[in-house]
């Protein structure tokens, strides 16, 4: 009746089908207890947005459809995908695969899990040795330590680098998401190459400058292997300014600090930055190492083109870092004005400039007596 077919993976693609046909999901259901009631068995049962809640009584999931999956006894693993999972949904899950015996494997991706997981794990799912597995759309792959309740993330030695963007529309839980995958890639090690801030989610910097504090009132510790950050669509005044420095200067491999449609104070004092230890009493110039950093300039709707050819002294920049805006140029430490490309400052018009007006003032008054000759 059953043949080796029916050993092979339970394909998404066969639920999803059948979510659209009723009577074709019931002759999948109808498979899926068939083959455990004749202990074949089902290596992976994927449920693609299908999966609605489990049963008070955790012998049967019900579907978005209202068809229900009772207890199988020969399934392996169980993923649940494109649904969204709350603590209490969680636990039920758990206590679904507690009457599964033979289930080792759970994992969930395109959705949204609880950061906080009950630490009262049932035993039996602990001596099984369950591996809980949380796909994050970013490449970072979480598991959950059954033992002590804790995420932890698995693929360490797969992610080379990571990018990180929070919005201040994101939810609750993704930022804490977010914020628990950047601290986790800090503590092993593994470089945080962007962490960008968009649309007004940044607020402030703590006094003590060793977290940012987001919109939402989650803070963002300092991060030790943070390369770039990114903040937009926030206004920042002079006091704020400064807290941001002195929040990259507790982070040892920051590079470039970015600054996107925000407006930022004209002039910087370098006195107050000599004073709040972020620069050094030198003059700087002439002499001193130069760094090659990236310079990165707006395309006028915000977006960056990055360009490999500014230099900047080591000296100005918060220990080889740079600070740019969008539209400005970079910030001279030195000055405590902003430099276009060509370390000239945009807000001053030059004589050239004047003169080239004038030209073609004078070419057009030439031309036009030209015509009327």
């Amino acid at each position: 009746m059953f043949n080796s077919q029916l050993e092979q993976e339970w394909c998404l693609q066969e639920l999803k089908v059948a979510a659209e046909a009723g009577l074709q999901q019931e002759w999948c259901l109808q498979e899926l207890k068939m083959a455990a009631e004749a202990d074949v068995k089902i290596r992976l049962l994927g449920l693609h947005g299908l999966f609605n809640t489990v049963a008070d009584n955790s012998q049967s999931i019900i579907l978005t459809s209202g068809r229900t999956i009772p207890v199988l006894h020969t399934l392996r693993e169980l993923r649940i995908l494109e649904t969204d999972i709350n603590q209490e949904m969680f636990s039920r899950i758990l206590s679904y695969v507690k009457e599964c015996p033979q289930i080792t494997g759970l994992q969930f991706g395109d959705c949204e899990v609880p950061i906080e997981v009950p630490r009262q794990i049932p035993s039996p799912l602990k001596q099984r040795g369950l591996r809980v597995e949380y796909n994050r759309a970013n490449g970072q792959v979480f598991r959950l330590s059954v033992e002590r309740g804790q995420w932890k993330i698995h693929n360490q030695h797969a992610v080379q680098s990571l990018t990180m963007d929070i919005d201040q529309s994101d939810s609750q839980l993704e930022q804490e998401w977010c914020i628990q995958g950047l601290k986790t890639a800090a503590e092993i090690g593994v470089t945080i190459r962007d962490l960008s801030l968009h649309d007004g989610s940044f607020n402030t910097v703590a006094d003590n400058s060793q977290s940012i504090i987001l919109t939402s009132g989650r803070t963002i510790p300092v991060l030790l292997t943070l390369q770039n950050l990114h903040i937009k669509g926030t206004d920042i005044n002079l006091d704020m300014f400064i807290k941001i420095l002195s929040y990259v200067k507790e982070c040892p491999r920051m590079a470039t600090l970015f600054f996107w449609e925000s407006q930022l104070p004209n002039v910087v004092d370098p006195e107050q930055l000599k004073q709040r230890g972020l620069i050094g009493p030198g003059k700087g110039g002439g002499g001193k190492k130069r760094t090659r950093l990236s310079e990165v300039k707006s395309s006028g709707y915000g977006q960056p083109k990055y360009r490999e050819d500014g230099w900047l002294p080591a000296d100005k920049v918060l220990q080889k870092r740079a600070v740019y805006a969008g539209g400005y140029g970079y910030l001279d430490f030195e000055t405590g004005h902003w430099k276009d490309e060509a370390g000239e400052d945009p807000s001053v018009e030059t004589d050239i400039e004047t003169d080239s007006e004038t030209d073609i003032e004078t070419d057009s008054e030439t031309d036009n007596e030209t015509d009327s000759e």
